[in-house]
């Protein structure tokens, strides 16, 4: 058997130690030489690093309208609901259903049959009273030459004076029959009260209509001008009366699936809906191409003021973060220095911008995600353009 010596253990064992050690010391250089690297560090100040391929804006100086935004409904400047004011038999329709109308044209005839010898009788009655006036006239006149003469009383003479004016009186009331008649008779031509377009034609020939129906034999709209009504919030109003009071405030409105149109501001209510805590507004709009029709959702922007020359940078630039909102410029040397902002509204495409960046900046517009303070960037043209707001980040992370 053969025995090791001792100090030959010891020895082997001290080597591993030292392997064990010195493994351990490279480990942690490499451990401490990335960590003390930052992301994105510029060259000549860590590894290399490869340029990040970003889109980028221009920051400049621009007029900006202040807007408000609304959902509106279109209206009609003027509804008529026709329904009939004498009743009898539709013998003609005089109108096209959809179609323009104008003022005082026909569009039912009623048979005027009952109605124009309903005039022919209150006539009758109205000549028969003239002339039984005309004689009680001749009678009083002789009776009035007889009391002179003491041939009659003074009471007959009276009594006739006093017939002659019940009879002025029946005459007064068969001349107003006849008018009444005659009335009745004029509304079996029923006319438009104004020009615009005819609605569903409700009514045909043929149909017996009575005076008084619950429903309207046509509905006709004016279509220009057109109104559209719609509501701000509360808290808007004195901007809003304050900018009117100046000037009638320009609304443009874009109907849904058709095309936009500009108007003004004719009409603010005088009291706020404590439902909704709103207050109505109507604008008015010239309508000649008909793009609007009553009944129509329709988008509302309301321009209350322009401000001129004020900072606006792309939308997309400007980032939300816990300490309130930030950018990457792009610097001369293709890196990026994050800096804040301050955002004071979102304008469509735009961010309009109090402090933080310049008129001739650059801006970094999409992937962000990517950056840190002093990354180094490559401006491309050939990416794709960066999506809506709402989908930037989706459209950063993917490509990465």
């Amino acid at each position: 058997m053969t025995t090791i010596p001792s100090n030959s253990t010891e020895k082997r064992a001290k080597r591993r130690w030292f392997l064990w050690l010195a493994t351990l010391a490279i480990v942690a250089l490499v451990v401490g030489k990335v960590l003390v690297t930052p992301r994105g560090a510029p060259e000549g100040k860590g590894p290399k690093m490869r340029a990040v391929p970003v889109l980028a804006g221009d920051v400049g100086l621009s007029d900006v309208p202040v807007l408000l935004s609304a959902i509106g409904t279109v209206e009609a400047v003027e509804s008529v609901a026709l329904r009939a004011q004498a009743s009898g038999q539709v013998i003609a329709v005089g109108f096209q259903e959809g179609q323009p109308v104008t003022k005082g044209q026909m569009l039912y005839q009623l048979d005027p049959a009952a109605h124009q010898a309903a005039v022919k009788q209150a006539e009758a009655a109205l000549a028969r009273a003239q002339a039984q006036l005309a004689q009680a006239k001749a009678d009083a006149q002789r009776y009035q030459e007889l009391l002179a003469q003491g041939f009659v009383s003074r009471q007959q003479a009276e009594q006739m004076t006093s017939s002659v004016a019940a009879l002025e009186a029946t005459v007064q009331a068969d001349r107003a029959m006849v008018e009444s008649a005659r009335v009745q008779l004029s509304y079996t031509t029923i006319v438009s009260p104004m020009a615009g377009v005819a609605g569903d034609r409700q009514v045909d020939v043929g149909n017996l209509v009575r005076a008084g129906d619950a429903g309207p034999l046509l509905v006709i709209n004016r279509v220009s001008p057109m109104m559209v009504s719609f509501t701000v919030p509360q808290g808007e109003i004195d901007r809003v009366r304050r900018f009117q009071a100046e000037e009638p405030i320009r609304v443009t409105v874009t109907p849904r699936g058709g095309r936009a149109v500009t108007g003004k501001v004719v009409f603010l209510d005088n009291a706020v809906d404590p439902a909704t805590g709103t207050m109505r507004l109507k604008a008015q709009f010239a309508n000649d191409g008909g793009a609007l029709v009553p009944g129509q959702f329709a988008d509302v922007a309301v321009t209350l003021t322009t401000e001129r020359n004020r900072v606006v940078a792309p939308a997309q630039a400007v980032q939300p973060s816990q300490n309130g909102h930030y950018a990457f410029v792009v610097n001369a040397d293709q890196t990026v220095s994050q800096r804040p902002v301050a955002l004071e509204r979102m304008q469509g495409d735009w961010a309009v911008v109090g402090s933080g960046l310049q008129p001739g900046e650059r801006v970094v517009i999409d992937g962000t995600l990517q950056l840190r303070d002093g990354a180094k960037v490559e401006i491309r043209t050939d990416l794709e353009p960066p999506a809506p707001r709402g989908n930037q980040a989706k459209r950063s992370r993917s490509a990465r």
